[in-house]
């Protein structure tokens, strides 16, 4: 069964610069693996990190222990696959999202339990990927908000109501539609393709997304995430 790549949906317009080749051995091997290097701020008493991956067909879990509010993790590097992170410590649990892309990606959390991942290079797969979650989040958030915040003042219920829902999921829909769509024109080697596909296919059907297959590359298209029905 294929398993659903971790993303929060709402795509943003941003563009990843293509990344010169390594030309010697000792480069390209290490690009071969990616580095997860945590650091907690002093006095977050961190005991373990949760590290899940995904390519749309697997799934692996692992944790590992925080060993004087550090840890250090080596990843297959993989640029079709998401990651996301758990850090457990005395505050209770925090998140990052990261692409195990190659190269060394850092992870920062202070006291108050705040992540932060520093992307292996600029404009790297794992600062849009980080950002992209974290747009998603805040604006189902807001529209979330907005919402019941109608709903309340004007008594809604039942169909009044349901009318209401629709009406703010289709706006979050076509928020999602219209940055997959950008996504799509600058990403279509990379995991964040895949999804932006997939949106696509969600929304508006198997037509629509098959005309936009033309973005991704030969292997994001022969990815096991795509539906066969879409493969050409």
């Amino acid at each position: 069964m294929k398993k659903t790549l971790i993303f929060a949906i709402a795509l943003g317009a941003l563009l990843v610069s293509a990344c010169g080749r390594n030309t010697g051995e000792k480069a390209m091997q290490e690009e071969s693996f990616t580095e997860l290097l945590g650091e907690l701020e002093e006095g977050c008493l961190g005991d373990t990190v949760i590290v899940y991956t995904c390519n749309g067909t697997d799934e692996e879990y692992a944790a590992y222990p925080i060993l004087d509010e550090m840890f250090a993790i080596t990843l297959k590097t993989d640029r079709m696959t998401t990651g996301s992170l758990l850090i457990r410590h005395d505050g209770g649990l925090s998140s990052g999202f990261f692409v195990p892309e190659g190269g060394k990606i850092r992870i920062r959390m202070n006291k108050k339990g705040k992540v932060t991942v520093i992307p292996p290079r600029s404009n790297s797969i794992t600062e849009d990927f980080s950002k992209l979650s974290h747009d998603s989040s805040n604006a189902w958030f807001v529209l979330v908000q907005q919402r019941d915040s109608i709903a309340k003042a004007e008594g809604l219920t039942g169909e009044r109501l349901d009318s209401l829902n629709d009406a703010f999921k289709n706006k979050y829909n076509d928020l999602i539609r219209k940055q997959s769509l950008a996504v799509l024109k600058k990403h279509g080697d990379d995991v964040l393709g895949l999804i932006a596909i997939n949106n696509i296919l969600e929304l508006d059907g198997a037509d629509a997304a098959r005309k936009l297959m033309k973005g991704l590359s030969e292997e994001a298209r022969q990815h096991p995430s795509i539906p066969d029905s879409l493969k050409f």
